[in-house]
């Protein structure tokens, strides 16, 4: 059931970027290459949450059948302590890439356009 769910995940996931890549395709091609970094980056979270979530319930059920609830807690626990810590970690690259990025696109001649088409009309 658990694979079941994980594929609806990913080709959800999919059909969102092929999405927002069409929409953004109008801006240009520096838009087009954002959302496919962003796209990438997504993607590469999206696996790594799911190989927590697998894991998890991969330790967790044979301790919850056997009725060892102490186990099962404990493994819950830790599996809540390692997503906060993975969580923080994205959060730190991604303020990295965030602060780089704008550094690098202040100057360029393409930015004050790429910014007036951006605006809602």
């Amino acid at each position: 059931m658990a694979y079941n769910a994980l594929l609806v995940t990913m080709v959800f996931q999919t059909l969102y970027y092929l999405v927002d890549l069409y929409w953004v395709g109008r801006l240009g091609k520096e838009a087009v290459a954002g959302v496919g970094i962003a796209g990438n980056f997504t993607f590469m979270v999206l696996a790594i949450t799911q190989m927590l979530s697998v894991g998890v319930t991969t330790l967790v059920s044979p301790a919850t059948g056997q009725k060892d609830h102490d186990r099962a807690l404990f493994v819950f626990q830790q599996s809540q302590v390692l997503s906060v810590v993975v969580g923080v970690v994205f959060l730190i690259l991604g303020m990295m890439v965030r602060i780089r990025s704008r550094q690098g696109t202040r100057g360029t001649p393409a930015s004050p356009a790429m910014s007036c088409r951006q605006l809602p009309r």
